[in-house]
């Protein structure tokens, strides 16, 4: 489940949710990604319920912030929220749990790098 969120009201609630992450004002389009628990049980059970509902939440909110950078758009993926004070403002059901905000629009400024993982502390050969 996603959904959009564009008038300013809605996007201050949001800010509160977000513990104050005031940047999410100045985005042109902001979307939240939750998990949809419900949809994933029907079919995968406790699996499905637990961790794959949250997975296909990532993957889409991945998918969208390669979209958006494909447009030479920036993102910045939110984690950082209250749950229940985020499916308030965007009205959602108690089995629909906010995974990531999702600030989309054009860069202010151009940071430097973050530094990276090394591959070796990622991967593992078997």
């Amino acid at each position: 489940m996603t959904s959009s969120l564009s008038g300013k009201p809605i996007r201050r609630r949001l800010v509160r949710a977000a513990l104050g992450q005031e940047f999410i004002l100045a985005a042109g389009v902001v979307l939240v990604f939750c998990a949809n628990s419900t949809h994933n049980a029907q079919r995968y059970g406790e699996r499905g319920r637990r961790l794959y509902a949250v997975q296909d939440a990532t993957v889409a909110c991945t998918y969208a912030m390669l979209a958006a950078a494909a447009l030479e758009l920036g993102t910045v993926w939110v984690g950082a929220f209250n749950d229940d004070a985020v499916r308030q403002v965007i009205d959602a059901p108690e089995n629909v749990t906010p995974v990531a905000i999702l600030p989309i629009g054009y860069p202010a400024e151009t940071p430097d790098r973050t530094p990276r993982r090394p591959l070796g502390k990622l991967v593992h050969e078997l």
